[in-house]
């Protein structure tokens, strides 16, 4: 986490040893009307022969003849006919089962329910559409380091800052905000994508970016990989100044790189630091986590965290990452610091990452929770011990620490491969799934003994170390 006026992470030996649908009941059912046709007889009346005269007879009402009642009995029959075929069909609706019910589709995020009905529902998280990455490359009117002048002046306004807040104090009827730390970030996207470091918006209650123009918005945070150390944040904004994302894999060593970001908070924001690339795919630990970087001599300091390495076209090729490094070690385990180097996440691995956390809502990283070094043969001989993956610290409630492994351990073999590396621990780590068991022997005390970690999402682990402990202080 960085700190506005100063970020004193040190690491001095770790290396991560990693390493239905929404169912809306559509209620079938049907409607049944029945309409009843009047049926009635009307009896034959004829005419009388013996009356039968030149003048207009008289008209009397016709006369019913007793004893003749057929046609009365006939319409009783089929009365009643009627009224037992409607009978019937009321009693065969009533019996008839109702229409299956359908689960209709529905593109809002669903909710997974427990079995236990008292469980509080968990929500899945919302995805997102591909993020649209449409910044334009500035146009340069001068080559070379002349042209520098119009590479700040364009790239500078998509460059912000990052700020993290911590819970909010209330004395008396005042409420402050308590500022915790700051860090840069860069805009990728006209849809309000920015892109920062994971370890700058670490602890926040909130966070907000702040523009150049130094108008400041609340920040969402759709996702960060602790792993990689990259965060993306969404703004509500208009006519945002995007970058334009270059080719980390078309950078060269010797290149000219420019890095923009507050190196020491939001005082010096937007300062530019010029270098070259030193170095590709240089794999170096970071707050115990490794990864390979863009290694530049372009000053970076705590506050450039999350800030871009611009090309010479205005195009980022990187995403600087400002924590205490740990370059190597000696030949007794200890640190060597890196003094006087910058590091930058190139934006290839950056964007595999972004798309994940926008259009999955995470990134799933295989990991067991703890840091290492190595211990080689001569060194275990020197102390009495086996060679192997001396246990630094292990993280509180994370898949090692469960499975009983604690600072000071060594693990010799790991899913029955003799352990001959931090790098190659990393490797078979990540070839595990998250939920996967995976069996290790370690030396503990002068006694092997053997365990099955499983394998959890680093993500999801937080960064207390059990019980304050540390391994490898008898190291000399």
């Amino acid at each position: 986490m960085e700190n506005s006026t100063n970020e004193t992470d040190n690491n001095e030996y770790y290396t991560q040893g990693e390493g239905p649908f929404g169912a809306d009941d559509a209620q079938g059912g049907y409607q049944q009307s029945c309409s009843q046709a009047n049926s009635g007889y009307t009896p034959y009346t004829g005419f009388d022969s013996d009356s039968f005269n030149t003048t207009e007879p008289t008209q009397e009402p016709p006369r019913r003849r007793r004893g003749s009642g057929v046609g009365t009995a006939i319409a009783i029959i089929i009365i009643a006919a009627i009224m037992l075929v409607l009978l019937a069909s009321a009693i065969f609706i009533s019996k008839r089962p109702a229409l299956p019910s359908y689960p209709t589709m529905t593109l809002q995020p669903t909710i997974t329910m427990t079995p236990d009905a008292d469980a509080t529902p968990t929500p899945v998280p919302t995805s997102r559409p591909y993020p649209l990455f449409d910044g334009v490359a500035p146009q340069i009117g001068d080559s070379g380091l002349e042209a520098l002048p119009d590479i700040v002046a364009a790239v500078s306004p998509g460059v912000i800052s990052v700020l993290n807040y911590g819970p909010m104090t209330t004395v008396g009827q005042y409420t402050r905000e308590n500022l915790q730390g700051t860090g840069s970030g860069f805009i990728v996207s006209s849809e309000g994508y920015v892109l920062t470091n994971a370890h700058v918006i670490d602890g926040a209650s909130y966070v907000k970016v702040q523009l150049y123009n130094s108008i400041e918005y609340e920040a969402e945070v759709i996702g960060s990989d602790i792993s990689m150390d990259v965060a993306v944040l969404r703004i509500e904004a208009e006519g945002l100044t995007v970058l334009k994302l270059g080719s980390s894999s078309e950078a060269r060593v010797g290149e000219f790189v420019l890095a923009i970001g507050d190196p020491t908070g939001t005082a010096l924001a937007g300062t530019p630091t010029f270098g070259i690339i030193g170095a590709l795919n240089r794999s170096v630990n970071i707050d115990g986590r490794t990864n390979n970087y863009i290694q530049t001599d372009a000053a970076i300091n705590p506050g450039n965290s999350g800030g871009p390495l611009i090309n010479m076209r205005g195009e980022v090729i990187g995403v600087t990452s400002a924590k205490t490094v740990t370059a190597s070690y000696d030949e007794n385990g200890n640190a060597i610091s890196a003094e006087g180097l910058g590091f930058a996440l190139p934006i290839d691995d950056v964007l595999s990452v972004v798309v994940q956390l926008v259009t999955e809502g995470n990134v799933q990283r295989p990991g067991i929770g703890l840091t290492s070094i190595y211990l080689d043969e001569a060194t275990a001989q020197q102390y009495q011990r086996p060679s192997g993956i001396l246990i630094v610290s292990v993280l509180a409630d994370a898949p090692a620490c469960n499975a009983g492994i604690r600072a000071d351990d060594i693990l010799v073999e790991c899913n029955g491969i003799k352990l001959t590396g931090n790098d190659m621990f990393g490797e078979i780590v990540r070839s595990f799934k998250i939920g996967d068991s995976m069996p290790v022997k370690y030396w503990r005390n002068g006694e092997y003994l053997t365990t099955n970690i499983i394998i959890g999402d680093l993500n999801q682990m937080g960064d207390t170390i059990y019980n304050n402990e540390t391994g490898g202080d008898w190291l000399e």
